[in-house]
């Protein structure tokens, strides 16, 4: 409902500060009633002239959580919520989330922001799902799908049919910044460890450990697995000789591209043979 919208300004805007925009600029009026959403229907652009795009662009281009989107309409009544769709070849997209809905009021200023929490991948989507008789659609040149009799669902995969206007959809969207450590491989001989890191996004690293030293990449380009050397140093690298196993824990930051940064504490144990 709309007073969501007084509740999220806040928290909306201070993860703005470490986020992306995607979907349009909401720059023209949604004045488009034909072919708008005589029945409810969902829609969605997929190409729109340089000028009308978003910061960001129209698609992800970070997997994280969109944390709160606007629209235009000059329909009141009603209902508008923001949808996640992924690309599944051709013009068939995936429904992938659903955010809670909004009742739009007789504006044709952008409404909201409304937050929400729906996860979202590089290349995925936004659109709108619209009640009969929403204007969300501006009557400027641009490439839209659209899909009603029913509308798209989440988890249903469809073609969506071709539209020339621009759906007045815009979201905020969180990279996620928690780095997932995987496999240990421990070599004895020495006494140290490569640990598999997962990384969610493109981004820059700082390690830190105590009697420590660690080795890894201080940046990625893309998102996926990267290799931590974990070596004890000074008094620790003693014990662990005079003892033969020793646990150790260690910190690893994660700034995402455009995100915030996040730390992650991870535990292990060292082995050496004597």
């Amino acid at each position: 409902m709309l007073g969501l919208a007084a509740l999220a300004v806040s928290a909306f805007a201070a993860s703005a500060q470490a986020a992306v925009t995607i979907g349009t600029d909401l720059g023209w009026p949604a004045d488009e009633t034909s072919p708008g959403c005589v029945v409810a229907c969902t829609v969605m652009n997929t190409a729109v002239p340089a000028a009308d795009m978003a910061p960001d662009g129209l698609a992800s281009p970070v997997n994280g959580t969109v944390t709160g989107w606007r629209f235009k309409t000059v329909t009141a009544g009603g209902s508008v919520s923001l949808r996640v769709l992924r690309f599944a070849g051709g013009t068939s997209f995936t429904g992938v989330g659903t955010s809670e809905v909004a009742t739009p009021i007789s504006s044709n200023l952008p409404q909201g922001p409304f937050a929400t929490s729906l996860p979202i991948r590089i290349g995925d989507h936004v659109g709108l799902d619209a009640s009969a008789g929403q204007t969300v659609i501006a009557d400027t040149p641009a490439t839209q799908l659209y899909w009603n009799a029913p509308p798209l669902a989440d988890g249903q995969t469809r073609a969506g049919a071709g539209g020339n206007r621009e759906p007045m959809v815009q979201a905020i969207v969180e990279p996620t910044s928690t780095v997932t450590f995987g496999a240990i491989r421990r070599n004895k001989k020495k006494g140290t460890a490569s640990v598999t890191m997962t990384l969610p996004n493109a981004g820059e690293l700082i390690y830190s450990g105590n009697g420590l030293s660690l080795t890894g990449p201080p940046t990625v380009s893309a998102p996926g697995d990267v290799q931590l050397i974990v070596k004890t140093i000074g008094k620790k690298r003693k014990k662990l000789f005079r003892k033969g196993k020793l646990g150790v824990s260690f910190q690893v930051s994660f700034t995402p591209s455009q995100g915030s940064l996040h730390t992650t504490t991870e535990s292990l144990k060292l082995r050496k043979k004597r």
